[in-house]
């Protein structure tokens, strides 16, 4: 989906759902050339995405709505509405809904291509199904091996 980065504004709720996934793609990496991708998820309530290390990619996280913990680096803290994480490629991270309601999140990735294990995490869960913790480990590793081979 591209966008008119002049005229249009994307509203919460629009962009292209990721299947299985909470996110949807905001703004594409081939809109900004690869330099960085843009997701937007409402999280279930105490979601939590297991610990893990992006090889290539920063990532920021930014709290529009509720309650989201996060530990990077074996820190951890729990942010609100504007509340804003920082992951750095390389450093181990978890992240997860501290609330009793959905949490609101915009999360960039730069350069782009980490977006690729949220899509195939969704396809490895399958049509109408929601992907699995197991499904994001071997979507990582999917991925990877796709890089490796490039």
């Amino acid at each position: 989906m591209a966008h008119d980065a002049v005229t249009e504004m994307v509203g919460w709720g629009q962009g292209e759902c990721i299947a299985g996934t909470p996110f949807r793609h905001v703004v594409t990496g081939p809109e900004t050339e690869g330099r960085l991708v843009v997701l937007a998820a409402d999280m279930p309530p105490h979601l939590v995405v297991n610990e893990h290390v992006h090889d290539h990619e920063d990532q920021v996280t930014i709290v529009i709505e509720g309650r989201v913990g996060c530990r990077v680096a074996g820190v951890e803290q729990v942010g609100g509405p504007g509340g804003v994480l920082f992951a750095p490629k390389g450093a181990s991270h978890q992240v997860w809904n501290a609330g009793d309601g959905f949490a609101r999140v915009v999360e960039l990735y730069t350069p782009a291509g980490f977006e690729q294990v949220f899509f195939a995490a969704g396809a490895r869960a399958g049509a109408g199904a929601t992907a699995t913790s197991a499904d994001y480990k071997n979507a990582r590793g999917d991925v990877s091996s796709r890089d490796s081979a490039d």
